[in-house]
């Protein structure tokens, strides 16, 4: 609670990206996808860390972007456009091809070059290979280390989520709501999230958290994407999809209610 009440402040949703390190050597859970009940426990064999918030407008704008692709820009008391999680944009406009969700991103060679991460890698001094996570790495924090329905308990509590409730018909600032027990914000509600993943293999066929679902062949390009997050803002609370288990996948030239944040794994 402290280092939250410290990170918090609004520097943190637009000049500065703040990530949250989960050790190695942890055991987490996340849910098999066979039955959508059993838990899987993954052992972690390195650090990684993934941002408190979504990625804001305000920070994929200082990328050097010229248009917000945001739908929903109009300020509303206690709800400032600047600090909402940016949304309405394209797999491919994020992280690149989503036919090499398994290779490394490769390095531009100018700061309004590629796509976002590559632009916050080049931006970093490609030290890091930020991307998105894995579903896997995404549920792991999402959850914190519970195995109920929500990462919060078994009953829907609209403190943790924006949703159509609550929202007002916008999404709401990033950190609006209460964060889970290791300090990430809107794991559940406000945007789906873009992860690594496709929908090509159930979790239990995958060999690590690391290592995203994925097919390369090429009858299956239209492969649906995965989503996690927990619903949207203009998503009634009741919908299955708030749950700590919930996946989603669509089109591959989706976008409209998804955001994403930043990951980085410890090689």
């Amino acid at each position: 609670a402290l280092s939250l009440d410290r990170y918090t402040n609004n520097v943190y949703k637009t000049d500065k990206m703040l990530l949250r390190k989960v050790p190695a050597g942890g055991t987490y859970p996340s849910m098999l996808e066979s039955d959508n009940r059993t838990i899987a426990l993954w052992k972690t064999d390195r650090d990684f860390y993934m941002g408190i918030f979504m990625v804001t407008q305000s920070q994929f704008m200082k990328l050097g972007y010229e248009v917000n692709p945001a739908k929903e820009q109009t300020d509303v008391p206690g709800n400032l456009a600047i600090y909402r999680p940016v949304n309405n944009v394209l797999f491919t406009d994020v992280r690149g091809s989503h036919d090499e969700t398994t290779n490394a991103l490769p390095q531009v060679s100018a700061p309004n070059e590629g796509t976002f991460f590559q632009r916050l890698n080049f931006l970093t001094g490609n030290r890091f290979a930020f991307d998105l996570p894995t579903e896997v790495m995404f549920e792991m924090c999402e959850r914190a280390g519970t195995t109920t329905k929500y990462f919060w308990g078994d009953e829907m509590d609209e403190s943790y989520v924006v949703c159509s409730e609550n929202s007002g018909g916008l999404p709401a600032q990033v950190g609006s709501r209460k964060y889970n027990d290791w300090g990430f914000f809107d794991m559940s509600g406000n945007l789906y999230e873009f992860v690594l993943d496709d929908s090509s293999q159930d979790t239990e066929k995958r060999s690590n958290p690391w290592i995203p679902a994925y097919s390369p062949d090429s009858a299956t390009l239209s492969r649906p994407l995965r989503l996690r997050g927990g619903a949207s803002f203009d998503v009634t609370k009741t919908h299955a999809h708030f749950g700590s288990n919930s996946r989603y996948s669509v089109s591959r030239t989706s976008k409209g209610s998804v955001g994403f944040r930043a990951s980085w794994i410890v090689h």
